[in-house]
């Protein structure tokens, strides 16, 4: 049996790179996928490939996630695991940042998904599944989040409060069977990666400047991050809470 089956799943940052593999791979194992972005045209496309269906959301803004999982409800009746995925991409030197990035930054990565949590937090507690295995929150954190490196000093504190948040929510939630967790890639060939690595050279430049440094010696895939995730939010981890999973290839420990 598929490990997702008859769960309803809302993801958001859905549109491309790591959301969209993950919308996929949940609808692959079994699940009913909302794929939610600022990028509505890239959601539908998603969304068609997997049966799910498609909602235009900013998720630093409030009213925007309380309408996404309304929309979920109305169409499916329930919703049982949230991915909180969508974020903005590196910044550079501290130094060199103004305050309108700063704030773009932490909005993006921080609290966009603190509000997206808030959001479903009723929606989850009446999950069938929480009487089951558990319901699930997942950050897409990132191994900054949980070690640091120049050059991504903003983006990295921001990552770090999501996985503050993971381990708090986790610890407030947990008795009721509402499983937090967050997945922590390393460097990964997306599109958003593309358009922020200009510190490193060309984003071909900066990709295998990353390869090189890397303990297995390459970089993860969305694929890859999809595969821990669906891990993550599915009955076989249902003893699992408060994780922050690093999938990078070794990166953060070398």
């Amino acid at each position: 049996m598929k490990r997702l089956q008859d769960r309803v799943a809302l993801v958001t940052g859905g549109a491309s790179g790591i959301g969209a593999a993950c919308a996929r791979r949940y609808a692959a194992e079994g699940a009913r996928v909302a794929v939610a972005d600022i990028d509505r045209d890239g959601a539908q496309a998603v969304a068609r490939d997997i049966g799910g269906i498609a909602l235009a959301c900013d998720h630093t803004q409030a009213a925007d996630g309380a309408q996404a999982v309304a929309a979920v409800l109305a169409a499916w009746g329930r919703l049982d695991v949230l991915h909180a995925n969508a974020g903005v991409g590196w910044t550079g030197r501290f130094d060199a940042t103004d305050e309108p990035t700063m704030r773009r930054v932490f909005d993006g990565v921080l609290l966009g998904p603190t509000l997206m949590a808030r959001a479903a937090l009723a929606a989850l507690r009446a999950s069938p599944a929480r009487q089951a295995d558990g319901a699930a929150i997942l950050f897409t954190a990132s191994g900054l989040g949980v070690h640091g490196r120049p050059m991504i000093s903003l983006y990295s504190a921001a990552k770090h409060g999501v996985v503050g948040l993971m381990r708090s929510l986790a610890l407030e939630l947990g008795e009721e069977n509402i499983r937090v967790n967050a997945v922590c890639p390393g460097v990964v060939d997306t599109p958003m990666v593309r358009a922020t690595t200009g510190g490193w050279g060309t984003p071909d430049e900066a990709l295998e400047m990353f390869r090189r440094v890397t303990p297995l010696r390459r970089n993860s895939t969305p694929e890859d991050i999809a595969a821990s995730a669906a891990f993550l939010v599915s009955p076989d981890a249902r003893n699992i809470t408060g994780c922050a999973l690093l999938v990078d290839g070794g990166a953060h420990e070398a």
